[in-house]
């Protein structure tokens, strides 16, 4: 049990910093960045 309790925790602290989604690339702008012509 207590080597089980040191693998999750060690996979804890690894995981903690990272983000959750990996955004490879963007196409376009965000609409709150698009000029509005009147």
């Amino acid at each position: 049990l207590g080597i089980v309790g040191e693998y999750i925790g060690k996979i804890y602290i690894e995981v903690k910093g990272r983000p959750r989604y990996h955004i490879e690339a963007t196409t376009g702008q965000l609409p709150s960045q698009k000029q509005h012509t009147h």
